[in-house]
């Protein structure tokens, strides 16, 4: 009887290790790998929103209009619209003359964000490039 619950508490201890070692490794993966897809799909939204603002002088400022821009871009990526939580259009937020999209991941982080002035994506807890107030 104890052997046989030594070889169980064995097999579970192994079996956290093991779990435990996969994770980090998977926190070790650079987010541009990890987010690839939602990284594609931000850079197609990013420039449709820029070619809106040439052709209209603003950014949209109306849900429809985004939704409207958003199955575009899915369309192009080849993504369904709402496929899964995965595929949530990341949310619009304005600058001024500037914007920035946002996809978070959790309850209170961490954030892959697209900042429109630097034409770059950032990742981690609320992080604001300079010039972002």
């Amino acid at each position: 009887m104890v052997k046989k619950a030594a070889v169980i508490f064995s097999i579970i201890l192994t079996s956290l290790i093991i779990f435990h070692i996969i994770d980090l490794r998977y926190d070790l993966i650079p987010y541009q790998i990890r987010y690839r897809q939602s990284i594609k799909l931000g850079n197609i939204l990013a420039r449709e929103i820029d070619s809106y603002f040439l052709k209209n002088g603003n950014y949209p400022d109306d849900w429809q209009i985004l939704e409207s821009i958003y199955r575009q871009c899915y369309l192009e990526a080849k993504v369904k619209f709402n496929e899964s939580w995965y595929h949530i259009p990341p949310y619009f937020e304005r600058y001024n003359d500037e914007y920035s999209l946002r996809y978070s991941f959790g309850f209170d982080g961490p954030n892959l964000i697209y900042y429109s002035n630097i034409k770059k994506w950032i990742y981690g807890m609320n992080v604001l490039p300079a010039g972002i107030e």
